[in-house]
């Protein structure tokens, strides 16, 4: 038996490894589904912990739960999956026949410690007030955890407790099944729900009601909404690009990167290829030299045919702001296989992140919340820090966020209001628990190869590299500059030889915004590709239309 330290703690569910007698009656009808959850009848057995004799139960197909010091259970997760376009509108859970099983003394849950811990552990006793208690434990025959997404499925999970305790009597009774009936109704679909049979095969998988999978099958995949451009507003913010790549599934996608410029007070939108032509014609020309105003380009537009130019003056100023583009870095492989928390508040976990490339502006962090934890959230910090401490350790703090989370798996929090650029070297990601154990968050970790080595501990006033082989589940969003070109025509990143949208980028960068010395071309850059003499506009949309249908003739990149 090992010792738990007043440091950390962590959590392994335990569960039972055996086939399932779950009997499923899938009844997708309008807006109600109805499950039934068949239980086998408890196996019981004897356990000591230090010198005190306990009864287990234990069902088949059942995981085992309790938290410290309260009676370890078997609990059902039922996993249902809500049909296209609907959401929960309210749960049922009736109980089945309730069987009595007898008098039993049940195992307290015990405190976890990690896997990798080394040292002795004290035994968790029961806790009093719950043994001394004539009350149903659990309370309630059911808890909502959430409802989560899946590539664009949304499933609800609940938790199932089909065994009854009354501790002070030791009396112990289980339901023989369980009906669960979910109502819904109609609601907006999931806009990620990209329709591939890859996503449909993995969500079946984990689902308790696979015939609820039809109702996804003459579903539209989603596109984002298409903006116009308001002509009675300039915007800050245009991206272009063609239909294809915007129907491209999230989370870090062109419709994640127009919605992070608005949250920010900038005017935003997305404007395809296809608009384009449909509105202005072929080619875009710029009629006279970009007029700057309020550090914005401003950009006029004609249509070109091969017979004659009619110049279209449009009721709305086209903006070409500098590009950025979002980049999620992260250690973890996105599966936790364990969670810590600290016993006392004001401790801290935290993971060093190495930008790609700089500068970078600091977007989302990304806090992975562990959802086997009792019910409820609590607050926590989270802190950015330099890496200016002792050997690169956390350094000065440059900003703190205080949140909430709603609910469990990835929490993001907007840290793009702290206003942090990263210049050189590397940062931190903090989560400060600002409560102790257990009225807490935990933190989920990934303890699966590789092993980064980035997860850092504050304990004590000290920061330490103590645990290399656990992957602290903390990510972050960043905004990447657009990138530059080099080579012959337009290769990116590095000089591969390919034409694609981020060379697009950087020439529109560079055309808009001359004088900034991130956006040069390189030496090898061909340059006038339309043979007019000079880099302009021209060139950008001659490029774009290059890169959107490289098979159309009228698009060949002739650089003179």
């Amino acid at each position: 038996m090992k010792n738990v330290n007043d440091k950390a703690i962590g959590i392994v569910s335990a569960a039972i490894m055996v086939s399932a007698l779950l009997l499923l009656i899938p009844c997708v009808s309008g807006e109600t589904i109805e499950l039934t959850y068949d239980f086998a009848e408890p196996i019981t057995g004897k356990t000591v912990i230090d010198g005190q004799m306990y009864d287990t139960v234990s069902i088949q197909g059942c995981d085992l739960y309790g938290a410290p010091g309260e009676p370890v259970l078997p609990l059902k997760t039922a996993m249902i999956l809500i049909p296209y376009g609907e959401e929960v509108q309210d749960i049922q859970v009736i109980p089945g026949e309730e069987v009595y099983l007898g008098e039993f003394y049940i195992v307290p849950g015990q405190k976890q410690v990690p896997l990798s811990f080394e040292g002795p552990v004290e035994p968790t006793l029961s806790n009093e007030e719950v043994y001394n208690s004539q009350n149903i434990h659990p309370e309630e025959v059911y808890s909502e955890v959430s409802v989560q997404g899946m590539r664009g499925y949304q499933i609800l999970i609940l938790n199932l407790y089909p065994v009854q305790y009354i501790p002070k009597a030791r009396q112990v009774s289980y339901f023989e099944s369980m009906n669960v009936v979910v109502n819904t109704r109609a609601s907006t679909p999931d806009e990620l729900f990209r329709g591939l049979p890859q996503d449909r095969t993995r969500v079946a998988k984990i689902i308790d009601n696979p015939a609820a999978l039809s109702t996804y099958d003459s579903a539209e995949v989603s596109k984002p909404e298409q903006s116009p451009l308001d002509p009675t507003q300039p915007y800050q913010y245009v991206i272009i690009t063609n239909e294809e790549l915007l129907g491209t599934g999230g989370p870090h996608n062109f419709q994640a990167l127009r919605d992070s410029k608005i949250a920010k007070g900038m005017t935003a939108t997305i404007v395809t290829t296809e608009w384009i032509y449909a509105n202005y014609g072929t080619t875009m020309v710029p009629q006279s030299q970009p007029e700057v105003m309020s550090g914005e380009t401003v950009v006029e537009a004609s249509v070109e045919s091969h017979e004659h130019t009619v110049e279209i003056k449009p009721s709305t100023s086209i903006t070409y702001p500098i590009l950025d583009i979002p980049h999620e870095i992260s250690y973890d492989d996105g599966t936790d296989e364990n969670c810590y928390a600290w016993y006392d508040a004001g401790n801290r976990y935290a993971v060093r992140f190495t930008p790609p490339s700089y500068p970078v502006d600091l977007d989302t962090a990304r806090i992975r919340v562990y959802s086997g934890w009792q019910p409820g959230h609590e607050a926590f910090d989270v802190e950015v820090y330099d890496d200016d401490g002792a050997g690169g350790s956390p350094g000065t703090l440059l900003g703190t966020v205080r949140t909430t989370a709603t609910a469990y798996g990835w929490h993001d929090v907007d840290i793009s209001g702290l206003g942090i650029t990263i210049t050189s070297g590397d940062f931190y990601i903090a989560f400060n628990q600002l409560t102790g154990y257990p009225n807490c968050e935990g933190l989920c970790i990934d303890t699966d190869e590789p092993h980064y080595g980035r997860s850092w501990d504050y304990y004590g006033g000290v920061w330490s590299l103590e645990r290399p082989d656990d992957n602290y589940m903390i990510r972050c969003v960043v905004d990447l500059p657009g990138p530059e070109l080099c080579g012959d025509v337009a290769p990116y990143p590095d000089c591969d030889g390919k034409v694609d949208m981020g060379d697009v980028i950087l020439l529109l960068n560079n055309v808009s915004y001359p004088e900034n010395r991130r956006y040069v071309l390189c030496n090898g850059w061909a340059g006038n590709c339309r043979c007019s003499g000079k880099i302009d506009m021209g060139d950008v949309i001659l490029l774009l239309n290059n890169v959107s249908y490289p098979e159309d003739p009228r698009y060949v990149l002739d650089c003179c």
